[in-house]
């Protein structure tokens, strides 16, 4: 309660919560719930469990999107798992598309496989998080939306993307808890720094950075407003 209290007190009203471990899945529908945030559930491609994937139909119930899923060629360095995310990122696709869900994408020095895994499917909805650098403009062209975080105060490669993204395409995230801005923990909270730092990049003050990818959010996520 306190992690959520932070994050409304500097402004941060909405946060998707994913669930990208199996493991993990029961307790962020209950930490979701307790707290009326929307959630996300997937295999996340660091624990490609496809044994897991009987399961994620049933998981996904009550979500507001399909993921994390996607490609991480930091992680798998070797064909036989890099075709173990593929196998897996497809079928979250084949269920997203079929679900009419959003999909949180993860691409690690993956993005062009990644986009090219998405393109011959045609339109779809989601958004390539924690992103640092790939081809912007062939992201955007096949709709996607790009979202920042710790990172983008980190990495040139990540601001100059999080400048050139047009604002109805642009979205914010904590990438809490695994990335930190400081400390050893991450929060919700700490989008309010991000968008704070964001802002003048962008010509814009930090509340309405806030307010305009909240909007972005419930737009892709097809959340009520509020």
């Amino acid at each position: 309660a306190e992690v959520v209290d932070r994050a409304r007190s500097v402004g941060v009203g909405l946060a998707v919560l994913a669930a990208g471990n199996p493991a993990d899945w029961a307790r962020v529908r209950r930490v979701a719930n307790a707290h009326a945030f929307p959630f996300a559930i997937g295999i996340h491609p660091w624990w490609p469990d496809a044994e897991r994937l009987v399961d994620l139909p049933e998981a996904l119930v009550g979500a507001c999107a399909v993921g994390e899923t996607g490609l991480d060629y930091v992680r798998a360095k070797d064909d036989a798992t890099r075709k173990l995310q593929r196998a897996l990122l497809d079928a979250h696709l084949e269920l997203a598309m079929a679900r009419e869900l959003p999909v949180v994408f993860h691409a690690v020095h993956a993005v062009a496989p990644l986009l090219d895994a998405i393109q011959p499917l045609g339109p779809v909805r989601g958004m390539i998080h924690g992103f640092v650098r790939g081809d912007v403009d062939r992201a955007l062209s096949m709709g996607l939306f790009l979202s920042f975080g710790p990172d983008l105060q980190r990495s040139p490669a990540a601001l100059r993307a999080a400048i050139a993204v047009p604002t109805d395409r642009l979205l914010l995230e904590s990438d809490a808890p695994d990335r930190p801005l400081r400390g050893d923990r991450g929060e919700p909270s700490d989008i309010a720094a991000i968008a704070r730092y964001l802002a003048p990049h962008r010509g814009v003050t930090p509340e309405e950075l806030l307010q305009q990818t909240g909007d972005n959010a419930r737009i892709l996520f097809a959340l009520d407003p509020s």
